[in-house]
């Protein structure tokens, strides 16, 4: 299609005379009728490139700031966004091998990116790179020395299934506890309105106890992470503002890896607001 818009920029378009079409401007109506309804022209505009979104941008200011951990979740969101992300994947690549530990992530992240730019300049120093963490994974098998190379290659193959599929649930579990999330402000809301006429409209228990909204956590002080957390509902809990959950996260980089990389039962630090 892009040689069809093409050749129309380069072929003048005759005028008609006044007995009718002349034989020229027969053969230009059915293109002109074709790239009309191609969108050539007249579409929206070429696509936007992978390293021009916003969301990759924004990852390359985190990584210029040392903010690896969010840097990270922003080119997974690329990835996630887009059916082609070559660049993305080479970043996530670097980022888990140098970063993080993890070369069997490295590893998927960077045979993507090959499998997408085979012909790109920078594809000899990613297949180094493939080599590298190769051999940091091969590294860290117990007994290594005396496995044969067959056996380790089989066992790497083996974990990067296993790493790939754990990374698949770890996205579903991202998007479970966003809806968990988004379904408990809807009922907080319904509850409020329910609630905001100033009246004692709680609801009673069988014995005709009044249930109340509970407390809210204290601000300073910590807390022990319950089932469906996040960041931001503790937040809100804490502080009565969800955006606040930045704070929590730096308070606690020690013990997360990443803003989603909470456990039940752990025991976060609650910085003041």
């Amino acid at each position: 299609m892009d040689r069809v818009c093409g050749a129309a920029a380069r072929f003048p378009l005759p005028v008609p005379g006044r007995r009718g079409l002349t034989s020229s401007w027969r053969f230009t109506l059915p293109l002109l009728v074709l790239l009309v309804l191609s969108g050539c022209g007249g579409g929206g505009g070429p696509a936007l490139r992978e390293t021009d979104e916003p969301e990759y941008q924004r990852g390359k200011d985190l990584l210029r700031r040392g903010e690896e951990e969010k840097a990270l979740l922003s080119f997974l969101r690329v990835i996630d966004e887009r059916s082609e992300a070559p660049e993305s994947h080479l970043e996530v690549g670097l980022l888990y091998l140098e970063e993080f530990d993890q070369p069997v992530l490295a590893i998927y992240h960077f045979q993507r990116f090959l499998e997408l730019r085979p012909e790109a300049r920078q594809s000899p120093q990613v297949e180094k790179l493939v080599d590298t963490a190769r051999k940091e994974f091969a590294r860290s098998l117990p007994g290594q020395p005396f496995r044969p190379p067959e056996e380790q290659d089989e066992i790497l193959r083996h974990a990067e299934r296993l790493e790939v599929e754990n990374q698949r649930l770890e996205r579903e579990i991202r998007e479970l506890r966003g809806a968990n999330r988004r379904l408990r402000e809807q009922w907080e809301s319904a509850r409020a309105a329910a609630g905001g006429n100033g009246g004692n409209t709680a609801a009673t228990t069988g014995g005709g106890r009044a249930e109340g909204p509970p407390s809210p956590e204290p601000s300073p002080g910590s807390y022990v992470v319950r089932p469906g957390d996040t960041l931001n509902s503790i937040a809100r809990r804490a502080y009565g503002n969800p955006a606040l959950w930045e704070r929590i996260f730096d308070a606690n980089r020690d013990l997360l890896r990443s803003p989603d990389d909470l456990r039940v039962g752990q025991e976060l630090r609650l910085p003041p607001p």
